[in-house]
């Protein structure tokens, strides 16, 4: 079975709603400070790390420039609209002229001329020693990850970069967990694009917060597989048999989930429809399929979970090695094991609660 390693790589810096008239999310009477301890990302209380490093120092400077990726297939094809409008487009709103340049994020990771050109200009621009830049992902939380790697494959500096988000998901979890909502609430961008003029009013007057990006790695069997002795479960690279994969290593900045859940979604990722609704009806359905269907649990996958190196702990039975069971093993079969970085799981849930 395979064994997994995660370990934080570093941080980023993200947009947080902080007062009511920012899409109407935090009670008006809450000062800045409560407003903003509220959605904290960094501790379950809710209260800010000592440790965290202050915007201010960071980012001396934030551009009034802001880089839209965007996910045209998200919210049911919705989010295609954006890139609509023209290039680049000037906003002068309550703090001054803002330049936002639209970037399909399919063309980015194809390599299209255009669309990497936007990459370069961005590094270039943070290259600066107290500088930074907004860029905002308009699509669900998959599109965020995305966005991420395309950017840390750019070599690009996230601490010198400001993350936001246009909630054109589904689940959205890395835009609740923000403040910024559960999903848009008006087709963007309007008429004469009025209502994306509002968002970027938002993400000009938005508090910074740092946010922990994680690196996930994935070891498996010798021959790509995840479960030793059984040839059906192989991962290779393309059609090659001969290029079977030993490891996959890959960003998370939600949460990554092994188990049930992995499977209704890889269901679900089957049946997608063009709509917010229709897809959220197939994710119910694709849950009630795997639920009374044949038990789906970590240990068909998973072997253990190490943190830099170190095991946090064992997934499957061992055999004891001094007369006991071995130490740091789960003590029941988990159908799902998650490793939360945001306050919500699987569209708005709280697991804690």
């Amino acid at each position: 079975m395979m064994t997994m390693r995660r370990g934080l790589t570093r941080l980023c810096w993200v947009l947080v709603i902080i007062d009511r008239h920012c899409i109407n999310l935090v009670d008006a009477s809450e000062s800045r400070e409560s407003s903003f301890d509220q959605i904290s990302l960094i501790d379950g209380e809710g209260a800010s790390s000592s440790s965290a490093p202050d915007p201010d120092q960071v980012c001396k400077e934030l551009s009034s420039d802001i880089l839209i990726l965007v996910n045209p297939k998200s919210g049911g094809n919705k989010a295609a609209k954006l890139l609509t409008i023209e290039q680049p487009y000037h906003h002068r709103g309550a703090y001054g002229v803002s330049t936002i340049h639209v970037v399909d994020i399919f063309a980015l990771a194809t390599g299209n001329s255009t669309a990497t050109e936007s990459l370069k200009k961005l590094k270039g621009s943070i290259d600066t020693e107290e500088k930074c830049e907004r860029v905002i992902i308009a699509g669900g939380d998959g599109t965020v990850t995305w966005g991420v790697d395309l950017m840390t494959k750019a070599d690009i500096n996230l601490e010198k970069v400001v993350i936001g988000i246009i909630p054109y998901g589904t689940g959205n979890d890395f835009s609740q967990s923000l403040g910024w909502g559960k999903t848009i609430s008006s087709d963007l961008p309007g008429k004469k694009n009025k209502a994306l003029g509002k968002w970027i009013d938002h993400w000009m007057m938005a508090a910074l917060h740092y946010f922990d990006l994680w690196q996930v790695t994935v070891e498996l069997h010798p021959g790509g597989r995840f479960t030793a002795g059984r040839r059906e479960e192989v991962i290779r690279e393309g059609d090659d048999p001969k290029r079977n994969v030993l490891s996959i290593t890959k960003p998370m900045s939600n949460y990554y989930s092994i188990g049930l859940d992995a499977a209704i979604l890889k269901e679900f990722q089957k049946k997608r429809t063009q709509t917010r609704a229709g897809n959220h009806l197939m994710y119910a359905y694709s849950g009630l399929k795997k639920m009374v269907g044949s038990r789906v649990g970590t240990e068909k996958y998973l072997e253990s979970v190490k943190d830099h190196g170190q095991l946090l702990f064992n997934v499957t039975r061992r055999e004891p090695t001094n007369g006991g069971r071995e130490d740091k093993t789960l003590t029941k079969d988990a159908a799902t094991i998650i490793c939360l970085n945001t306050y919500t799981y699987a569209g708005g849930r709280r697991i804690w609660e």
